[in-house]
């Protein structure tokens, strides 16, 4: 059993881990600690950071198989010191090098205004989406004063001028933004709703809802880049069989295809663009 003195954990800001093995061998020797038990009293006093480190280094065999001069063979050329502080380095940031404009040092910054559009260094738009969720639910109150005054379709038109013509700003880029950052705009959408007297699932059916509008946008966005970028040879590889071949009025238009007409036979088929 040990009696002689304290060994204490590695502690890399007071001294050199040469250092720390030497005080583990006159330890070892001063308590006279059997060569089979001085690779697990080294690991349990090394410390946790140090251990960690250790045991990389012995990848794949584990630390404790190992013998106690193979462990201290580890630290020639301070090798654990140099992983200590590379390990040092990686966990506290680094300033980048300024970046200049005519001469002139570029501030850092996390975010910044655009045209009224919200860039942030993550690429995230959870801070457009906000910005604009707070202004439209301040504009909620033109619809509260203007309730007494006007009727609902036009306290409706009120809302698309103000409210919703604001959270459909550049609402193109931000489409694919999380549910949970978008669901700011339905909250406001709902509450704008419920001032005019139309409820969620009457706006929803009247394609009012600014869910069913970025899906239509969507599908615009993607029409006019097909329209442009692809030719018709492509696009008939790609859907031979869906390609109209004139039968409607808008046969004029290269981009037509034919749905399916519905099973239940209650409306027509048609086709679409």
């Amino acid at each position: 059993m040990a009696v002689f003195g304290n060994i204490g954990s590695f502690n890399e800001k007071v001294e050199l881990f040469q250092d720390f093995t030497n005080r583990c061998d006159t330890f070892l020797a001063a308590n006279r600690i059997y060569e089979e038990l001085q690779v697990g009293l080294f690991l349990v006093v090394v410390g946790a950071d140090a251990f960690k480190l250790v045991k990389n280094l012995c990848h794949p065999t584990m630390a404790n198989l190992k013998t106690y001069a193979q462990l201290k063979a580890l630290t020639e050329h301070d090798t654990l010191k140099c992983s200590l502080c590379l390990r040092k380095d990686c966990l506290e940031p680094h300033p980048l090098p300024p970046i200049h404009s005519l001469n002139n040092p570029l501030e850092e910054v996390l975010s910044f205004k655009l045209l009224g559009l919200t860039i942030c260094h993550d690429l995230s738009w959870e801070s457009h989406i906000s910005n604009l969720a707070s202004k439209a639910s301040r504009r909620l109150g033109i619809l509260h004063r203007a309730k007494s005054f006007l009727d609902p379709l036009e306290l409706l038109t009120t809302y698309k001028a103000c409210v919703r013509s604001l959270m459909e700003y550049c609402s193109s880029l931000g489409a694919g933004a999380p549910a949970s950052h978008l669901s700011r705009f339905h909250a406001v959408e709902t509450k704008a709703f419920r001032i005019i007297g139309i409820s969620c699932n009457e706006a929803e059916s009247l394609g009012l809802s600014l869910s069913h509008r970025r899906l239509v946008g969507g599908l615009s966005v993607f029409y006019h880049l097909l329209s442009s970028l692809a030719p018709l040879c492509s696009l008939s590889a790609i859907c031979p069989h869906h390609i109209s071949t004139g039968c409607s009025r808008s046969a004029n238009n290269p981009l037509l295809v034919k749905l399916p007409k519905s099973r239940g036979g209650g409306g027509g088929g048609g086709g679409g663009g």
